[in-house]
């Protein structure tokens, strides 16, 4: 399946459709806190013990994979310095298992340590040790770091020996730690802390290279990563500070042209619903915000699902390390979005929406950002995001026997003011929007929701947008002197945050009382040229507080002149509260 970015990238053919609208839901309850990669502390690490005189660092100066490592760098202390992991049997290896020669080990590198320790207290060590299913200790591992010079000059493989580790039962909790003994001295860097089975499965540890931060793992070629190994154009991945959507930090994937073909993932541990409003059966979206250079358009459109990146996305029944894998409904679901048919692009915001599954085991979610086998080029990912949103009930849609219009609502109605959907007048689809009123305490007002949605997600800046609606009058004050006197149409545009970028107002024709017919009521060539993109806009129809007589607004106009600037939603007003539609020959947002 294909999820499209915000863009106008479809709808090439002859068709004429009504559809059920499920893209206009309201957005409520946040799920995710995992968002970007902003973390100070890498995933499955914490410091178990910083004694003063020692400084541990989740380190950039010097690393073997990912771009981080693990730094100590410590005088003599009362106490050892740790970084300690948290539990690294999880997910879909949540025991290490027996009867398997399991090698572990980091690679380290030494500057300025202290030489030919004496004492125990005086050693840098890596150890990994091992509890049963009732938290006994089945036992440790210990690998002594060399120290046979003060500085090493560079990363090397400090491991077990064949045979060292066999388990004679299964681990449901292996710790792995970086100790600087308390009378150890000096810096030590380590990295690629590995977990597998010499020649069979053993399981696995996770955030092997410490380059994710809390709430994230990975997985990337060739086995994955628990072995120190990373191929295929997936040794580039990093959480960089070159590009940013939001805060600091955005994940990079760069993938060279010539690559290995094979795909990998950065994704969020499984997030619980417990608390966030969630439940089966509700709907979701997933968003993320891309940029991105050097692709190959050609090669996009030749392989559509592996020359690609998207969501894959899983419900799952638990979030224990011990749970295993306990998907729930099929999934995993792979989803490759469609990328604009240009080498680069900037930040843009990618979603999907789906339901949860209506299984009451299902408890919690995960969400991967995937790079498929063929994909290269370089692609910045920020800002992940997982929502409640509200859907209109299917059932309740399924029939014609809304009262309003979809997209429209009474903004206003005061005593004196009558706002009709109507059907006595209408220029297109049977109905129109109508406002018969005296002189009110207030102007009546039709408004509609925001008109940026589903594939016109924003209506776009530099481009000639042409507005209006079709207008029919009926005994209207005519030569109003105040704007209160006035009948108009009025265009809001505001930007992602929020702010009003401005407005466009068409004063309807009160010449005469009555027009006769409906007539095209239009803002001028060059009138609205946004200077950044509209995320919400929002048409009225108004009648002012001492305009009088009755007025019919009907295809309700939103186009680019020359260039596609987004479009409004159900123009014509022809359709209830829940439907769309798309008429040719461009759709109806051009009446």
């Amino acid at each position: 399946m294909k999820i499209f970015s915000f863009q106008k990238s479809f709808w090439g053919l002859i068709l004429t459709f009504l559809f059920f609208l499920i893209s206009a839901f309201n957005i409520n309850a946040q799920v995710s806190t995992v968002g970007g990669f902003e973390g100070t502390l890498p995933s499955y690490w914490h410091k178990g013990n910083t004694p003063n005189g020692a400084t541990l660092t989740w380190a950039t100066d010097q690393f073997r994979s990912m771009g981080k490592s693990l730094k100590i760098t410590k005088g003599v202390t009362t106490a050892a310095a740790v970084w300690e992991s948290n539990n690294m049997a999880d997910f879909w290896s949540p025991q290490h298992l027996k009867d398997v020669d399991i090698k572990v080990g980091a690679w380290v590198r030494t500057e300025g340590v202290n030489t030919n320790p004496a004492t125990e207290d005086e050693k840098w060590k890596i150890s990994y040790t091992f509890y049963d299913s009732a938290g006994a200790m089945i036992g440790t591992t210990m690998m002594d770091i060399d120290q046979s010079t003060a500085s090493n000059g560079a990363f090397y493989a400090d491991t077990n020996a064949v045979g060292a580790t066999i388990l004679p039962k299964n681990s449901w909790k292996t710790i792995i730690k970086f100790i600087g003994g308390k009378n150890a001295t000096g810096t030590v860097w380590a990295d690629d802390f590995m977990l597998y089975g010499r020649g069979a499965w053993a399981g696995q540890d996770w955030n092997t290279a410490v380059g994710v931060p809390s709430g994230w793992i990975y997985w990337l070629p060739p086995n994955g990563g628990n072995d120190g190994k990373i191929n295929k154009g997936f040794e580039n991945t990093v959480v960089t500070t070159e590009e940013a959507h939001s805060g600091l930090n955005s994940l990079k994937f760069d993938l060279p042209l010539d690559r290995v073909t094979g795909d990998a993932f950065v994704g969020t541990r499984r997030m619980l619903f417990q608390d966030m409003n969630v439940n089966p059966g509700d709907y979701i979206r997933i968003s993320v915000w891309l940029k991105a250079k050097n692709l190959q358009p050609d090669s996009a459109a030749l392989y559509p699902t592996t020359y690609a990146v998207g969501f894959t996305y899983g419900f799952w029944s638990g979030v224990g390390n011990n749970d295993g894998w306990n998907s729930v409904g099929g999934n995993p679901v792979d989803m490759q979005f469609a990328l604009p048919a240009v080498k680069s692009f900037n930040w843009k915001q990618y979603y999907i929406d789906v339901k949860v599954p209506n299984d009451p085991t299902a408890i919690a979610m995960s969400v991967r950002l995937h790079a498929y086998s063929r994909f290269t080029g370089t692609v910045y990912w920020d800002d992940l995001k997982v929502e409640k949103i509200d859907v209109p009930d299917l059932n309740a849609a399924g029939g014609f026997e809304g009262a309003l219009p979809s997209y429209w609502k009474k903004g206003s109605t005061p005593n004196g003011a009558t706002l009709t959907w109507a059907t006595d007048q209408s220029r297109s689809m049977g109905k129109s929007l109508k406002i018969t009123k005296g002189v009110t305490s207030d102007a009546a007002v039709w408004e509609s929701k925001n008109m940026a949605d589903f594939w016109s997600p924003q209506h776009l800046k530099d481009v000639d947008i042409k507005l209006g609606a079709w207008v029919k009058t009926d005994g209207v004050n005519t030569n109003p002197a105040t704007d209160d006197e006035k009948w108009k149409i009025s265009y809001s545009f505001y930007d992602s945050a929020g702010t009003l970028i401005g407005t466009t107002v068409m004063d309807i024709d009160q010449s005469t009382a009555s027009s006769g017919a409906f007539y095209a009521d239009t803002n001028a060539v060059g009138a609205t040229i946004l200077p950044k993109n509209s995320w919400k806009t929002i048409i009225k129809f108004i009648g002012g507080k001492n305009a009088t007589g009755t007025v019919w607004a009907d295809d309700f106009m939103l186009f680019g002149r020359g260039a596609w600037a987004g479009q409004d939603w159900n123009a014509a007003v022809g359709v209830p509260t829940g439907w769309i539609y798309w008429l040719p020959p461009n759709g109806g947002n051009d009446g």
